[in-house]
């Protein structure tokens, strides 16, 4: 058996082979004829295309292939070249031609004096002096040296003042640490009277405005005040706050300075008020808003549109870590060993007893996504905080999703367990995830667009990521992340509802439940459905009854439970210590579950008598009792419960607006109530929608505006976070024991830096990068700030400091004396 000849040439036209023609074998016979034309082709091809590669790359190896040209660097031009002259103004990399240096120079003289239009007039006008220069220099030299930035100044202090920057320095709205003005939280309870009174303190912290004051926790976190101003407000003041921190107050004097208004204050901080009156009230982020500035209750409805950002590996500070150690005895270490990290994706071996992954810096509002793939049994969605992680993963054995917590060290873990209508259909390891910051302390975790679970943490959320363990070494996969910025509308989870209740969510007495619609209008938010509602409302319960009934009900699976409760409760004047007490068992019970408690304020309308002596004219009588004007304790209390207990509240009387017997007599109304107790459909409708706000509000609204901190939360983790010593350099060696604190406003769209950054044992004289921002809190233009450094006593050394952030994230220091130990930071820009 031979191989058919090739010879290298183009055969015009393959040959036919006829229905007539015999079949012959051979080189040249009839059988072979095509298949040779072909071989023939390609093997002329071939030569052609390896000569043209031969040619191609002796080509490119000569030095100077194209002689015919003249090269892009330092071209030698011969004869007359000609070029477009310039326009007049030009002020480029044209080249020059000679008409244009005429006409420049033409220009030149002709804009000079006539006693001043060639070189020998100048030179006669400086005084035929050759060391001018010079001369000029010694006369400055005997005034103030840059170099010295200030320090032969004789009064500094003076000079400050007569440039106008000592007010500028004192109103930087920097944070000022109680502490350091003599504040002490030392208050406790019986002993109150003995406790350091803070007035004065708070009094010279807030001296100088705009200020932040910061009240950490480090005794009882309890701050005392003790003192009455006529006409003090807190304009200008923004008090921050760690969690657990309260205040106290010995008189129930509205005038006391820390119930003055005007102030801001980071998140919901409890006052207790002694004094004839002995209440507890507090103050929240929103104390103090304008109502025009308040968001909309059913916001979460309204439209919008995002531009996404694909995240990189490389230029986005992205952080590679490992939970070094044997789980869950492990602590978070940053690192990039064993990790291949390209810009859309960062593969690593999944380990056996423990979670590596990857995380990108992100501030509230951010929305944060990726796949985690392939690699070990669980694929997680990983959250850094201020005092530790941590990591969600789903379990497919368990149908649950487990959340494992570090805080400061102190490991803890929770499963949230899914019943068979509930489980999703798609699985962490073959989905998009990643989480969505609500709050600074809050995140929902997001699957393939829905929020499944919202997360709080106990302190501020740094960076949102993914991680991947029990692995056995197999690869795993991070790839494709992005990110949406101030992103507010998600999808919503499939939820079970268990509900309790009076004849206001009886079916039987209502036609149609408030607890009906709630279903109903929670799949309008978001496309959340209501897999299984379970209706326990009977009418004529009191809360006593009502509780009896939810305490012998197996709860467990229950996403909410909505207890609207307390209308026979205030027509038979029961007692409001004993109404309270019954729905903080209620409470309490639902916690035991892990369900999320909801209570619904009872309505407190109109009595048949004021129907009566309004001379209304209508047929409705109302409800015989009198006693519906009598429900404020009540109402109140069960406020007070919820605040105490870190309940969410939905109140309907806030979506119904007027509820008058007078509606009834109306043409053409359609009335929210059928008498003074009892609502019509309308009504149940509206009620319907604030629970479905409410509902939809816990997954994906900030936690700040929903729920208040727990007093119980570790102290010293406030919500205003630090940034990390990673990013810190300290101007090229040395440690950071100090770094700057920084909190997120306006939707994530701008950052506000304070505190300090100390230098360790770093030299920081001369001008010198002390550090990089990651890429999310990066300015949109270069920032450049003044500031005083100080020594290690916090008292101030040389001359003003130059504080440089650029587009890139480099932090620059430039002024600083080899004495300076503390730089003060007081800027906020747009991210």
């Amino acid at each position: 058996m031979a191989n058919l000849s090739e010879n290298p040439q183009w055969v015009d036209g393959i040959y036919q082979i006829e229905t007539s023609d015999p079949v012959v074998g051979g080189p040249d016979g009839v059988s072979n004829r095509q298949a040779k034309e072909l071989a023939s082709r390609t093997r002329y091809l071939k030569e052609e295309q390896e000569k043209t590669g031969s040619d191609l790359a002796t080509h490119v190896a000569a030095a100077d292939p194209h002689t015919q040209y003249a090269p892009k660097v330092n071209p030698s031009f011969t004869g007359t070249p000609k070029a477009p002259t310039p326009a007049t103004d030009s002020n480029s990399q044209q080249v020059a031609t000679t008409a244009f240096v005429r006409s420049a120079l033409a220009g030149l003289v002709g804009s000079a004096p006539a006693s001043l239009d060639t070189l020998n007039e100048l030179a006669a006008a400086l005084n035929n002096d050759p060391n001018f220069s010079t001369t000029v220099i010694n006369l400055l030299s005997e005034k103030l040296s840059a170099e010295k930035n200030g320090e032969d100044i004789l009064d500094k202090n003076a000079f400050v003042r007569n440039l106008g920057l000592d007010s500028a320095k004192n109103n930087a709205v920097v944070v000022k640490n109680i502490h350091d003005f003599g504040a002490r939280d030392d208050c406790v309870e019986a002993k109150q009277a003995i406790a350091t009174n803070n007035y004065n303190a708070f009094l010279l912290a807030i001296k100088n405005r705009p200020c932040r004051v910061f009240f950490p926790y480090t005794n009882t976190g309890c701050y005392k005040f003790d003192g009455v101003s006529a006409d003090l407000d807190l304009e200008g003041v923004e008090i921050v706050v760690d969690p657990g921190v309260y205040f106290y107050t010995p008189n129930d004097n509205n005038r006391n300075i820390i119930r003055r208004p005007g102030g801001k204050i980071n998140r919901f901080t409890k006052i207790q008020v002694d004094g004839e009156s002995r209440f507890v009230h507090g103050i929240g982020p929103h104390a103090e808003r304008h109502p025009a500035e308040k968001e909309l209750a059913d916001s979460v409805n309204s439209g919008e549109s995002h531009i996404p950002q694909a995240l990189n590996f490389i230029n986005d500070s992205a952080t590679t870590f490992k939970l070094n150690g044997v789980w869950p005895k492990v602590a978070l270490l940053p690192t990039t060993d064993e990790f291949s990290i390209a810009e859309n994706s960062t593969i690593f071996p999944s380990p056996d007893a423990t979670f590596w992954g990857s995380m990108f810096p992100a501030v509230v509002g951010d929305t944060v996504l990726a796949s985690c793939r392939d690699g070990g049994k669980y694929s997680c969605v990983f959250i850094e905080t201020v005092n530790g992680w941590v990591l969600v993963r789903y379990t497919r054995e368990t149908r649950s999703v487990t959340v494992s917590r570090s805080n400061n060290g102190v490991f803890s873990e929770t499963n949230h367990i899914w019943d068979d209508g509930i489980v999703p259909s798609y699985y962490f390891d073959n989905a998009i995830i990643g989480g969505h910051i609500i709050g600074e302390t809050s995140v929902g975790i997001i699957v393939n667009g829905t929020v499944i679970l919202r997360v709080d943490t106990d302190s501020a959320i740094l960076s949102v990521g993914w991680a991947n363990g029990y692995g056995q070494n197999n690869l795993c996969t991070i790839s494709d992340p992005i990110m949406m910025r101030g992103k507010k509308l998600h999808g919503l989870p499939l939820i079970n509802i268990i509900c309790i209740g009076d004849s206001t969510g009886d079916r039987n007495v209502t036609i149609y439940s408030q607890f009906d619609y709630a279903m109903k209008y929670y799949a309008g938010l978001g496309g959340g459905q209501v897999a299984k509602l379970t209706n326990l409302a009977s009418s004529g319960d009191t809360s006593s009854q009502q509780a009896q009934r939810l305490l012998a009900t197996d709860i467990s699976g229950y996403t909410f439970c909505l207890i609207q409760v307390g209308i026979n409760n205030i027509q038979q004047q029961k007692g409001v210590s004993s109404f309270l007490a019954d729905i903080e068992s209620m409470i309490d019970y639902c916690r035991r579950f892990k369900v999320e408690p909801i209570v619904g304020i009872p309505a407190m309308f109109y009595t048949r008598n004021d129907i009566r002596t309004a001379g209304i004219s209508t047929d409705h009588l109302g409800q015989p009792s009198a006693k519906s004007e009598l429900g404020s304790l009540y109402r109140l209390g069960l406020i007070r419960l919820c605040a105490n207990k870190n309940v969410m509240l939905s109140s309907s009387g806030d979506s119904n607006g007027v509820v008058s017997p007078r509606l009834l007599g109306l043409e053409g109304v359609d009335p929210m109530m059928m008498d003074n107790i009892h609502q019509t459909a309308f009504g149940s409708m509206l009620m319907g929608m604030a629970w479905a706000r409410t509902m939809a509000s816990y997954f994906i609204k900030n936690g700040r505006e929903t729920k208040r901190k727990d007093s119980l939360i570790g102290p010293r983790s406030a919500s205003v976070a630090r940034l990390s010593a990673r990013y810190f350099s300290a101007g090229g060696g040395g440690d950071v024991p100090q770094t700057p604190l920084y909190s997120i406003s306006d939707d994530g769209k701008l950052i506000t830096l304070s505190y300090y950054l100390s230098r360790g044992t770093a030299d920081w004289s001369g001008d010198v990068i002390v550090g990089k921002l990651p890429a999310r809190l990066r300015p949109m233009t270069d920032q450049r700030f003044l500031t005083q450094g100080t020594n290690s006593g916090i008292i101030p050394v040389g001359g003003l400091v130059s504080v440089v952030i650029t587009r890139n994230g480099d932090i620059r220091l430039l002024g600083a004396t080899n004495d300076c130990y503390f730089v003060p930071f007081n800027i906020t820009y747009s991210i």
